[in-house]
């Protein structure tokens, strides 16, 4: 549905906001945060429910863990982007 496609682009969106040049699991993770971060601050609520949902059974870490650690350093990039 549309709020499936919505995580999804701003997913994208932020492989190319934080230069992301190759697949690993790191960039992947990166981008599921950004596309969630994405989301809640363009207010697009059910999207952002999708990406906190499935973050961490793609990521194998939760959401507030992955935060923790790279919460500050990704936020630098997308800050301009929200």
């Amino acid at each position: 549905d549309k709020h499936n496609l919505l995580f999804i682009e701003a997913h994208e969106t932020s492989h190319y906001i934080l230069d992301h040049k190759k697949t690993s699991i790191q960039n992947e993770a990166e981008a599921d945060y950004g596309g969630i971060s994405l989301c809640k601050s363009h207010n697009l609520n059910e999207s952002y429910k999708i990406g906190l949902d499935v973050f961490e059974r793609r990521n194998n870490i939760s959401f507030k863990d992955f935060h923790k650690t790279n919460g500050e350093r990704l936020h630098k990039y997308l800050k301009v982007h929200m």
